[in-house]
This record gives C-alpha cells, sequence and structure tokens, in this order.
C-alpha cells in the first residue's frame, strides 16, 4: 500500500532555534514522518535559509521555498493531507488546493488567534479598532471557515473559534515540548531571564515594561546578585526603549540554545501585557524546574493554579514581589520547581502531545472533505477499518457484548449509518428531542455527563465512542474521567471503545431527560 502524502506550509523552514512557531511546525513534521506519512515542506519565503531545509533533507522531507511553486508541487503531489500554519499563508494557498486538488483535506494550525492579540494590544494602548482590524478578522474567520479542520492551542481559543465556525471542526493540540529537569540544585541557581522572538512587538513591550516598572522596585542589592538576562532572536535588530542606566539588565540576544540559561537560572521572567495563544516559554521553565513569575497573558492557556504552580502578577508591584518572593523564599521556589514540572508533563511532553495530534488527524482523514460536498460538514462513512466499514465493527462488537434489545448510544457525529446496529436500539449521541442527532456535538465535558445520566436514566445500557469520536477524550476530560471512574469498560480496540452504563444512579446536575423546549448557545459574549 501507498504511503499516504502530506503537504507542510509554514512562513520560513521551521528555525526551531529562533521562534516557537517554527519548533511547533518542525514537531509537526517529525510526528507525520513517525506516522509514516511522506512529507513535502513547503516555505512562504524565496529564500530559505540553507541549514534548516538541508535538515529537513536530511530527515527525508521534500523542501520547497516560496509561493509561486505552489500550484506545480500540488499538481504533481497527490496530497492526502495540507497542513498550513498560520491563517495568513492559508488564506493564499486554500482557494488554490481546492481548485487543484479538491479531494486534499485541510488543516489549518491557527498557532494562535490572531484578530484576538490584536485586539488586546489596541485595547491595551487605548486605541480604537480601525478598519484594517475589521478587514483582517474578516479574513482570518473566512480562512478558517474554509478549511476541513482548525488547530487551537488551548481550550479556550478553541471553544471561541467553535463559536464561530461550530463544534467538532475545531481541535486542541497543546504545544510539545522535552525539556529535561535542571541538574542544577538551588544552591547554584543565580539571576533570571527572559526570552522571545523580538520581531514579535509584544515581545519588546514586556522587556520594556519589565526594566520601567518591575526592576525599579526590585532591592538594588538583590538585583545585583540576581540580574536580568535578556534572550532572543532579533535583539540586534530592534532598539528597546531601555534607559541605558538600569542597573542589572543584560542584552544577550540570539543563543544557540537557551537551555544553559533555563537550566542555571533562579527563575524565568515573563511579563506580557498582550497577546494570544499559549507561551512555550513558560512550559520550557517550567518543565526544567525553573519557577515563573509572569502575567494573566502569560499565563493563559496553560491552566495554571497561582502560587501552586507559578506566581501569577497583576501589576508591577505584584510582580515585583513575586520576584523576590522566588530570589529569597527557597521553601517556596522548591514547591513551585516541582509542582510546575509535574503540571506542565502531564499535557505538553512529546508523547503525550504526539497521540493527541494522530487522533486529530485520523479523525480529519476519516470525514468527508468540504470540497466533496461544499457546505455538508457531516462526517463521511468510515472506511478505513476494514471492507464493511466501522459500522460492521460496531455492529459485530455490540452483538457480542450486549443482549438483544438493549440500548446503546453511539457518539456518531451525525452518521446515521453509525448507529444502526441491527439487533439492539441505537441512540446518537447527543440525541435531539425528536430523538435523532441534536445537530452539534457538546459544548463541554459537563454538558456531556449531564446528557449521558438524562440518557442513561431513560434506558440506555451501553456508550459507544468509535474511532472517529477518539478525540473526544482530549475535548471532554470531565467526560472520560467519568465513564472511567463511574462504569466498566467492556471492550476497547483501535476501532471503537464501548463502555457499560450498568450500576447505581450518579449523582449529577439533574436534567429533565425530555424537556419542553432545547436551548442552543451560538456565541457568547
Amino acid at each position: 500500500m501507498s504511503r499516504r502524502r502530506v503537504l507542510v506550509v509554514h512562513t520560513r523552514m521551521p528555525a526551531f532555534d529562533r521562534d516557537s512557531g517554527s519548533q511547533d511546525i518542525d514537531n509537526t513534521v517529525q510526528f507525520l514522518l513517525r506516522a509514516g506519512w511522506q512529507v513535502t515542506f513547503l516555505a512562504r519565503e524565496e529564500q530559505a535559509e540553507e541549514r534548516h531545509a538541508r535538515r529537513l533533507r536530511q530527515m527525508g522531507v521534500a523542501t520547497h521555498s516560496g509561493f509561486g511553486a505552489a500550484e506545480r508541487i500540488m499538481r504533481s503531489g497527490g496530497f492526502d493531507l495540507a497542513l498550513i500554519a498560520f491563517w495568513e499563508p492559508a488564506a493564499e494557498l486554500v482557494p488554490l488546493i481546492r481548485k487543484v486538488s479538491p479531494e486534499t483535506r485541510i488543516i489549518v494550525n491557527s498557532m494562535d488567534i490572531h484578530f484576538l492579540r490584536n485586539a488586546r494590544g489596541a485595547f491595551g494602548q487605548r486605541t480604537a479598532l480601525g478598519g484594517a482590524f475589521g478587514t483582517d478578522a474578516t479574513r482570518e474567520l473566512n480562512t478558517y471557515n474554509a478549511a476541513d479542520a482548525v488547530i487551537a492551542v488551548s481550550d479556550k481559543e478553541r471553544d471561541l473559534l467553535a463559536d464561530f465556525l461550530g463544534a467538532g471542526r475545531v481541535f486542541t493540540l497543546p504545544l510539545a515540548e522535552d525539556i529535561q529537569r535542571s541538574p542544577h540544585p538551588l544552591g547554584q541557581r543565580r539571576g533570571m531571564y527572559f526570552v522571545g522572538n523580538f520581531r514579535h512587538v509584544p515581545n519588546r513591550e514586556a522587556v520594556e515594561y519589565l526594566c520601567a516598572e518591575v526592576l525599579p522596585l526590585l532591592d538594588p542589592e538583590l538585583l545585583e546578585r540576581h540580574p536580568l538576562t535578556v534572550l532572543g532572536n532579533w535583539l540586534d535588530q530592534v532598539t528597546l526603549d531601555i534607559d541605558p542606566a538600569t542597573p542589572g539588565v543584560r542584552q544577550v540576544g540570539w543563543v544557540p540554545s537557551v537551555q544553559p540559561y533555563i537550566e542555571q537560572s533562579r527563575l524565568a521572567v515573563v511579563p506580557l501585557l498582550h497577546g494570544a495563544g499559549v507561551k512555550r516559554k513558560v512550559i520550557q521553565s517550567m518543565m526544567a524546574g525553573t519557577p515563573v513569575v509572569t502575567t494573566p497573558v502569560g499565563a493563559e492557556g496553560l491552566g495554571l493554579v497561582q502560587a501552586e504552580h507559578a506566581l501569577i502578577a497583576a501589576d508591577a508591584a505584584d510582580f515585583a514581589s513575586g520576584i523576590t518572593r522566588l530570589l529569597t523564599e527557597d521553601d517556596l521556589w522548591l514547591r513551585l520547581a516541582k509542582s510546575g514540572a509535574d503540571h506542565v508533563d502531564q499535557r505538553h511532553a512529546i508523547d503525550v502531545v504526539e497521540r493527541q495530534f494522530g487522533d486529530i488527524v485520523d479523525e480529519v482523514m476519516a470525514r468527508r472533505g468540504r470540497s466533496v460536498a461544499d457546505g455538508d460538514e457531516r462526517p463521511a462513512r468510515f472506511t478505513g477499518v476494514d471492507d464493511e466499514g466501522l459500522r460492521h465493527v460496531i455492529r459485530r462488537r455490540i452483538q457480542m457484548i450486549g443482549r438483544p434489545g438493549e440500548i446503546v448510544l453511539v457518539a456518531s457525529g451525525g452518521d446515521e449509518d453509525l448507529v444502526d446496529v441491527g439487533s439492539h436500539p441505537a441512540w446518537p449521541f447527543p440525541q435531539g428531542r425528536e430523538g435523532g442527532w441534536a445537530g452539534y456535538d457538546p459544548v463541554d465535558g459537563f454538558a456531556a455527563v449531564n446528557h449521558l445520566e438524562a440518557q442513561r436514566v431513560r434506558g440506555a445500557r451501553y456508550f459507544v465512542v468509535p474511532k472517529t469520536a477518539f478525540s473526544w477524550r482530549y475535548r471532554y476530560p470531565e467526560l472520560f474521567e467519568h465513564l472511567e471512574s463511574q462504569y466498566q469498560r467492556s471492550h476497547s480496540d483501535e476501532h471503537l471503545a464501548i463502555y457499560d452504563l450498568a450500576g447505581d444512579a450518579v449523582q449529577v446536575a439533574q436534567l429533565d431527560p425530555t424537556p419542553a423546549a432545547r436551548v442552543r448557545v451560538i456565541g457568547t459574549y
């Protein structure tokens, strides 16, 4: 059988040692290679940095530079999938891909939601949004809508985009990291550091704010013992608004590896005031066991608990206090170093994210592409299990496990074939008032649990999760924690999982299983 082919697109060859976005796309390429895909890489830039292009070729990846080659590549490639980083390159390529290769599935990795970041930046500077913002936001959302699926870096951004695009088309994929614990004990640590790509305006603003408003609040002797080191790409290309007389600040710029600074510093400072997405610099520091002082923007999307995983500061005085505490309180430092590392390991370790990425790709490839039937987003019948498809597998498994007449719930995604299991009545999950599929997936894990229990009260005995819904484990962790803790998993393989719902009633929020009216929330303020 021939290998599946994928085109990966980024603004440039992945300079994994210079910016977080490149590191993310580099991880994506390696995930695809390990999964057996044949990978072709296209950079938007015309002149690629040769050392990064050469590294990809050594990995077996065909490389191309400049979108002028895109149509030729698509016509000769026979690609099953195109994975595009950032909406702006996608806006250029999606129409071409739909025209030249309509069967190709398209996933856009948002990296972060640009219109969210831009709005926050404008409002933070007390600037009104103008027509250019509206134009760009419209183009960004239209581009996401034209794709088969969109990847977001956090549940918060996934839910925001899902309000626009509809549930089931946006997936959370956390940033992946493989940072080892620092071998340096607390007694050998000194100083603090900030790292960022200084092409990115919020990083410049963060350092200027730190030097102008936070550092002057520190004890000068403490700052002398623990100076600030500023690291990052393009620092030599910008002029920061920093008083040259500011004590305790070393502007180093780009370094081949930030690992020695992460391992030997006493703490990391991430004083971001505006932005979106998830901050890799926070993950890296915490994974190495180096505590972090940051802002709510820097902590966003990471599920951090104040004073348990990191110190999160609301203003300059709070930030200075957090720095002082981590420079002087050893017990606090040790506690945050351990709990912070444990926290990010569970969500951002390479193997964890790679499994999630594989599930997302499998689900997207199992669906009918948007180009095949314009506007029809129902999943296609899954035909990759065996000659008769996933329906046959579900039917056989249910017939082997349950007794005729017992009611089965199926996370069908609207595919009517998946709820045809022969001898057993089957209900789609979630089920609408009229008995068919509700028309949308659960809004969150808690809603899914409530709906499950309502259906169980009505007589449902089994809950079936087919392969096409395996990503629900990451979208609705509360549902699967509930299933695993309250019920027995009767069957699990690469095609489906089946839970036996027999047992005592569970105390959850009570819902009328047959409501008189149905309310659907399609947006939030």
